[in-house]
């Protein structure tokens, strides 16, 4: 069954604030949480989904409400964790290792780049934090999917 959250490509909204994190050195201080609030709203909008079509695929169901609040409830778990939380701070952790590095390093190599306008100590950590994003998501999904096994009652 197709599932517009997940096969179109409004899923990539869930990448919001991975972006966001990536990009913090580079957006005024309310667009990481702007992000955030993207992603949030993806979350949010795959719940409900999720809640109204168990809800009508329940439909005479004594147990109806709680069958579409329990895919509801483990939806938001699942999407919070492993679309927000997880990689946001993952990719968080990326640029601020990476500006550290770069604090503690000699960066004189790179004067001649900045000479020509290019801030490295912004470009780097953005570039490193975006680069890891298509390396977290399958061990990020993996995970959650595992606790959700062990969390959940199916």
């Amino acid at each position: 069954e197709y599932d517009v959250f997940r096969d179109s490509l409004l899923r990539y909204m869930g990448y919001a604030n991975e972006c966001g994190e990536a990009f913090v050195a580079w957006l005024p201080v309310w667009g990481v949480p702007a992000t955030y609030g993207i992603a949030a709203t993806y979350v949010l909008a795959d719940t409900v989904d999720k809640g109204v079509k168990r809800w009508n695929k329940a439909e005479g169901a004594s147990d109806r409400a709680n069958q579409a609040a329990a895919v509801a409830t483990e939806t938001l778990t699942w999407q919070m964790l492993a679309s927000v939380f997880w990689p946001g701070s993952f990719i968080r952790v990326v640029v601020a290792t990476t500006n550290l590095a770069l604090a503690k390093a000699d960066v004189s190599a790179f004067d001649s780049l900045a000479a020509q306008g290019l801030d490295v100590e912004r470009i780097l950590p953005t570039l490193l934090g975006l680069a890891a994003i298509p390396f977290i998501v399958k061990p990020i999904d993996t995970t959650i999917d595992a606790a959700a096994e062990i969390s959940f009652a199916k």
